[in-house]
């Protein structure tokens, strides 16, 4: 909460700067400062003022980052618990008046890299799994990736959450449009989202490159970051690169390791207390 506060009262500073500047210094017939005049602080302010507190939640495949998600902000599985290649998906949480959702189809170039991903470092299961996905969802479901996958980015907005599975689940389990969604943007009155945005990003472990693209972006475009590890393989090699390589610059303060699914610990307590402290 403190580096909540300390954002909102640098951005409640900045605001007030630039009404000063507005005000006093570009006021209604004076010469532009350089090749700053009114038009351009304006515009900077009104960007300032939409900006929030942005949390990255990070962390392999199936770690728990959802169940977490769920349980902090949701108090019910809205988000899907179980992450698959075709399922993981960046997910961006906004406060929203009513509980709602947008989501994102990949476009032309991105599937084509998808699919040259998989076939050249996924293995042969995983790729068999895609094509058995978009597969299912047209015999099953009569959807078919021509007409979500277009040169121009399709957008599906202002739906229910309770369509979010289609989106979202396993195709045996009604996701009748998630092989071909890149991103979701869930809206929920929660409180902490006035000032918070979090982004459940894909597993650092997904064969997509794209996709981990953007999970490592948003580690160093947000305010604070949330890595999680799963207790049955806490702090197993693979977080620590990730830990060493994308968040060793973020400040302690800034920066939680949460242990998930600490029912299923194997390693013992102490030893597992050792590496948080």
């Amino acid at each position: 909460m403190k580096n909540i506060r300390e954002f909102e009262s640098g951005k409640a500073a900045m605001l007030a700067a630039y009404d000063v500047m507005l005000d006093e210094l570009l006021a209604p017939g004076m010469a532009p400062i350089g090749h700053v005049g009114r038009k351009e602080i304006e515009e900077k302010k009104v960007q300032l003022a939409a900006e929030a507190f942005y949390v990255a939640v990070c962390g392999q495949m199936k770690c728990g980052k959802s169940t977490l998600l769920n349980a902090l902000i949701f108090g019910d599985r809205v988000l899907p618990t179980f992450s698959t290649v075709m399922t993981a998906k960046n997910t961006v949480i906004r406060y929203g008046h009513k509980p709602s959702f947008d989501a994102e189809f990949y476009d032309t170039s991105e599937w084509a890299a998808i699919r040259a991903d998989l076939a050249a470092q996924a293995s042969a299961d995983q790729l068999q799994a895609f094509d058995k996905d978009v597969d299912d969802v047209g015999r099953k479901y009569g959807e078919f990736a021509k007409e979500y996958v277009r040169p121009e980015r399709v957008r599906h907005v202002g739906k229910p959450l309770a369509r979010l599975a289609e989106y979202v689940s396993t195709v045996e389990n009604g996701g009748k449009l998630t092989p071909f969604v890149s991103q979701l943007t869930v809206r929920y009155p929660h409180p902490w989202l006035r000032s918070v945005t979090v982004v459940d990003t894909p597993g650092i472990d997904d064969p997509l490159r794209m996709r981990e693209d953007v999970t490592t972006s948003w580690v160093h475009r947000a305010n604070a970051g949330v890595y999680c590890s799963y207790a049955g393989f806490a702090f197993a090699q693979q977080d620590f690169d990730f830990l060493n390589r994308y968040m060793v610059h973020v400040a302690a303060r800034k920066r939680i390791v949460a242990v998930t699914k600490i029912d299923m610990i194997e390693c013992g307590a102490a030893a597992l207390e050792s590496y948080v402290t």
